[in-house]
């Protein structure tokens, strides 16, 4: 009785985590998937190195804003299985000869963050003196602002700007992620083509 209780259990619970296992693969791609009219049909990682700019202070588009771009370059190291890219600053772009060829370094992700007011009320922390559990009570809803970054492809050959992921958040690495690896899938696709 107990063996066969045991194995009802362990069948259960292996149903139950591969159904949620997978419902939870389907929502992140349907979550989280750029928009497809992002990545431009042109763009080809095997051949094009693709600049991707460095995110500049909210106030001096001349300067960089260090840790964010530190975030770019690290999402791209985490997913971009070995394509080339260069982190460059809006000055590389107009003084450097270095990026003038166009059939190397077409393509350009820019970034873009805009601030967005929300109703957020947060919540605060208070102790139960009887029980001792902490617990957590919200606030009424205030109005706070909050900044939200996308990316979006320029085409330097054509002069054309592509529609943004359409996911943007306050979080550089989630918003990156899915682009990269949809630019990664992108190239391996282009170079099974090729072959």
């Amino acid at each position: 009785m107990k063996a066969s209780f045991t194995a009802l259990l362990l069948t259960a619970f292996f149903i139950f985590t591969n159904t949620a296992s997978a419902q939870n693969e389907k929502e992140e791609k349907i979550k989280f998937a750029p928009n497809p009219e992002m990545i431009p049909s042109d763009f080809d990682p095997n051949k094009h190195i693709l600049l991707v700019m460095q995110l500049s202070k909210r106030n001096n588009p001349e300067k960089v804003h260090t840790a964010g771009t530190k975030d770019i370059d690290a999402a791209f190291q985490a997913n971009y299985d070995g394509y080339k890219y260069v982190i460059v600053s809006p000055a590389d772009l107009r003084d450097s000869s270095k990026y003038n060829d166009t059939s190397v370094y077409r393509f350009v992700l820019y970034n873009t963050a805009s601030t967005r007011g929300r109703a957020d009320g947060g919540y605060r922390l208070r102790t139960d003196a009887a029980s001792g559990m902490t617990m957590r009570t919200p606030n009424a809803p205030t109005q706070v602002q909050h900044t939200v970054i996308d990316f979006y492809f320029h085409d330097r050959v054509k002069n054309e700007d592509y529609v943004g992921s359409g996911r943007p958040t306050s979080f550089i690495k989630m918003t990156l992620r899915p682009i990269i690896l949809t630019m990664a899938q992108h190239g391996r696709k282009k170079k099974a083509a090729s072959n």
